[in-house]
């Protein structure tokens, strides 16, 4: 429990800077506004705090399953930046396309506060696919809290299971 606590602590600390830096730039940097635009998008805090908590337990679930530091870091890199989107892209894809293909752990995870400009590539409108290649905000939600879910489960019977 105080594991999964450090984590949640983590993540809270990490949202609270992305906050902070958030505020500071949005009132240092733009010209005075009318209105409230301050809060504009309120749930992106709460998204962004479901973002990193579930890239945290899925980091904590692969060093109780590998316990080497260096060997879970290196497959936490390869499978966030590699092996994921090859999963979807070259063997998804080819085998069949479907609307599934979007909720990859990883992806639902991104896709929680996804770049502004993501949609608006090239590549993305000249794919002649009949989905859209992004969640919603709900279902990106409620998968990534289903995978952080999954993650706490299994890290917990790795816990008890082994003596760490």
């Amino acid at each position: 429990i105080g594991k999964i606590g450090f984590l949640l602590a983590i993540a809270l600390s990490a949202t609270a800077y992305y906050v902070l830096c958030g505020f500071a730039l949005g009132l240092l940097g733009t010209e005075p506004f009318e209105g409230n635009p301050l809060l504009g998008e309120s749930y992106i805090i709460l998204r962004y705090f479901i973002m990193i908590l579930g890239y945290l337990t899925f980091g904590f679930m692969l060093g109780l399953l590998i316990r080497s530091i260096g060997i879970a870091s290196l497959l936490y890199f390869m499978y966030v930046f590699f092996l994921e989107v090859m999963i979807r892209y070259l063997v998804h894809m080819k085998i069949f396309e479907h609307r599934s293909m979007i909720f990859y752990p990883m992806n639902a995870l991104e896709d929680l506060t996804p770049f502004p400009i993501a949609g608006s590539g090239e590549m993305v409108n000249n794919m002649n696919i009949g989905f859209d290649l992004f969640m919603t905000p709900a279902e990106a939600t409620i998968t990534s809290v289903v995978y952080i879910s999954i993650f706490l489960m299994i890290s917990y019977s790795l816990l008890t299971r082994k003596d760490l």
